[in-house]
């Protein structure tokens, strides 16, 4: 059997990078990279909450595959169950991220939609994060332009039941075009 590439994921949270080693390449093309992971045992053993509302019961957040657009504002994650069902959506709002076949630098611009398999109900997460990251001056403004842009855009598309066209319609770009990135590939 053949051993499947690890795919690190660096995650630029400001002030700090976290780096990611848990998960294996699915597919590399230059616009899109989608790797599969397992979730920890906390995740996949036990119900998960959000806001004091069970979201998922036992083992319905099992396994994951996330998908990193090259010139998109945000990736796509799909969780599943034990059973291989899918159970959610996440989106990371985000910069386009800097990809290689093995690896990906991303900036994390703090807020993510959970959404339901319906593609209908969603629950915005991490808005508290975002006001303190402006608060401390952790973000350029181009940055928290680009997030505010895309969360508007993406709320727009869920509100309106068009969940499909987030992954097209919008606007795009290149993590040269950012400067946080200048440091990964100069």
């Amino acid at each position: 059997m053949e051993e499947k590439e690890i795919v690190i994921e660096n995650w630029i949270k400001p002030p700090k990078i976290i780096k990611y080693q848990n998960a294996t390449l699915n597919s590399f093309t230059e616009e899109l990279l989608v790797c599969s992971f397992n979730l920890p045992e906390k995740y996949a053993k036990n119900p998960f909450y959000i806001n004091g509302r069970e979201i998922l019961k036992k083992e319905e957040m099992f396994w994951g595959k996330r998908f990193f657009y090259y010139n998109r504002f945000y990736s796509l994650r799909e969780y599943y169950s034990k059973d291989n069902r899918l159970t959610a959506y996440y989106i990371d709002v985000c910069l386009p991220p800097l990809m290689k076949k093995n690896e990906v630098f991303i900036v994390d611009l703090k807020i993510d939609f959970w959404v339901m398999p319906d593609k209908v109900e969603f629950i915005i997460l991490d808005e508290d994060e975002l006001a303190e990251a402006i608060e401390k001056n952790l973000f350029f403004k181009e940055e928290i332009e680009s997030c505010f842009d895309t969360v508007d855009f993406i709320k727009n598309k869920l509100n309106n039941k068009k969940f499909d066209d987030i992954f097209s319609n919008y606007k795009t770009s290149t993590y040269k075009e950012w400067k946080r990135y200048k440091e990964f590939y100069e």
